[in-house]
């Protein structure tokens, strides 16, 4: 399965992946063509009976739920999508946005966001659309890998920049498994900028002898980094305590 954004909608992807025997999943733009669908399939729901079956359905969750004030439709009959490859579909959710989110003069229409991707997937279209909703995920590891480093490159040379790379894909993942196995409530999801600003950075001094460190109490944020530092603490006794199990077994 190849996901992208609309900005790897292109036909040499597609094509490329179809050839391959891929899957793809591939955002799609709002363009006029698009409008016009979501137009006349929206006529065609309003002028069904109630023994007609309605384009637009209810988009789920992963739990299989509807998701709220959401709804999808395969529009592939509105849309003429001969340029693609055989059996591209073209699927788009409508949703309510959340209050304060800038929208087009198009989503104004009704006060709800559209999103649109083609695939060449057969099933049910809220099944493909939680699909490719769930690659949200890629895309907040990429966010957080750059915060660690990853969009800076230091050098001209491609050998610098991968041992850069390298770096900051390690500090990624030890920044992300320390996360989860030291902190606690949100701090375990944050951002890699937040635990830089409240964590990272506090306060704090090394005495000469015995190098303790001694944290500023009156930093907002030492009773988290405390609780963490415990918590690895009390992991790393078990995780010695058990290889000393094993070594006496």
């Amino acid at each position: 399965m190849i996901r992208a954004d609309s900005s790897g909608a292109t036909h040499w992807l597609a094509e490329e992946a179809a050839d391959r025997n891929c899957r793809f999943s591939l955002g799609y733009a709002i363009d006029d063509r698009v409008r016009l669908a979501v137009e006349a399939s929206m006529a065609l729901d309003d002028n069904a009976t109630k023994r007609a079956k309605r384009r637009w359905l209810p988009a789920i969750e992963a739990d299989g739920e509807p998701r709220d004030g959401a709804e999808v439709a395969d529009l592939t009959d509105f849309v003429n999508l001969s340029t693609w490859p055989t059996g591209t579909r073209l699927i788009v959710r409508r949703e309510r946005a959340h209050p304060g989110a800038q929208l087009s003069l198009f989503d104004d229409i009704e006060g709800r966001r559209h999103t649109a991707f083609i695939t060449n997937q057969c099933g049910q279209a809220p099944v493909l659309e939680l699909a490719h909703r769930q690659r949200g995920a890629a895309e907040d590891v990429i966010r957080d890998l750059k915060a660690c480093g990853y969009n800076n490159w230091p050098s001209e040379d491609i050998v610098n920049n991968q041992a850069w790379a390298l770096c900051s894909a390690m500090a990624f993942n030890l920044l992300s498994r320390a996360q989860r196995l030291t902190l606690a409530g949100r701090y375990q999801t944050a951002t890699p900028k937040t635990i830089r600003h409240r964590l990272l950075h506090i306060a704090g001094r090394i005495t000469p002898s015995g190098h303790r460190l001694h944290l500023d109490q009156d930093w907002p944020w030492t009773p988290a980094l405390l609780d963490g530092i415990h918590h690895a603490q009390t992991l790393t006794s078990r995780h010695a305590a058990s290889r000393t199990s094993h070594r006496d077994e």
